[in-house]
């Protein structure tokens, strides 16, 4: 089951408090049809959003995703979209309208991945550490500077 961490505390040594293991085993298919495996993001940071065409608070906060990967991808920063839609044309149209830069995967159907991540509402988005625990889980539309403040610490973090 996915632990949210409590509110980061100004002056707090970690921006975690959970310690709960990432879901490290699961497989989607991306957009092309590829196979991807979240164990690819082993030694890396992710910030992993569950999402929806339709949904408002999603198209808000996408475009500031966009921008942290292409800001941190270097230092070890991986962004994963694990699109909630049916229809296939839809997301790809989506994405390349947003200009969704990072990995976009398709989620309905996946029953199981859903649960793992305890997504309920959308968006949902994790922060995963480098080493694999889920530090924390946003629900519902989230401001940039929050999780960018989560992912300037746990890229100086070292495992």
């Amino acid at each position: 089951m996915l632990l949210a961490a409590a509110p980061l505390r100004a002056g707090a040594p970690s921006a975690c408090t959970a310690n709960a293991p990432a879901a490290r085993n699961f497989v989607l298919r991306d957009v092309d049809n590829r196979k991807w495996t979240f164990a690819s993001t082993k030694g890396k940071v992710v910030l992993i959003d569950f999402w929806a065409t339709w949904c408002a608070p999603c198209k808000i906060e996408i475009p500031g995703f966009v921008e942290m990967y292409n800001h941190y991808k270097a230092d070890g920063l991986e962004v994963v979209g694990v699109s909630m839609d049916t229809d296939l044309p839809a997301i790809k149209a989506f994405a390349a309208e947003h200009r969704i830069n990072y990995p976009v995967l398709i989620g309905a159907g996946a029953d199981g991945v859903i649960r793992a991540w305890g997504v309920a509402g959308l968006p949902t988005t994790a922060l995963v550490t480098r080493d694999g625990r889920v530090c924390r889980t946003f629900v519902g539309a989230t401001p940039k500077d929050e999780f960018e403040d989560v992912i300037r610490q746990l890229l100086n973090d070292t495992p």
